[in-house]
């Protein structure tokens, strides 16, 4: 799934926040909550950094990678057009 993908199907479920984790599911936060999306594989290590890797800068990535107390989080906002 691509991130486009992703962030189409937590739109079309009215959710708030799109929750990805290395060994777990994708899932999405709605009315509070959060559900995985079925029929979705836990994230691998490799899966999710090219997942991740694909939207973010080169700028983002180096920081990502250089900062010791980032304790391997990322807070970063991706926007699709007519979204």
């Amino acid at each position: 799934m691509t991130m486009d993908e992703l962030l189409r199907y937590l739109m079309d479920k009215g959710g708030s926040d799109l929750h990805l984790m290395c060994g777990l599911v994708p899932a999405i936060r709605t009315h509070g909550h959060l559900e995985p999306i079925e029929g979705k594989e836990p994230f691998t290590d490799e899966s999710i950094r090219t997942l991740v890797y694909s939207v973010l800068s080169e700028e983002q990535i180096k920081e990502y990678e250089s900062d010791p107390g980032s304790r391997y989080e990322l807070d970063f906002a991706y926007g699709m057009e007519g979204l």
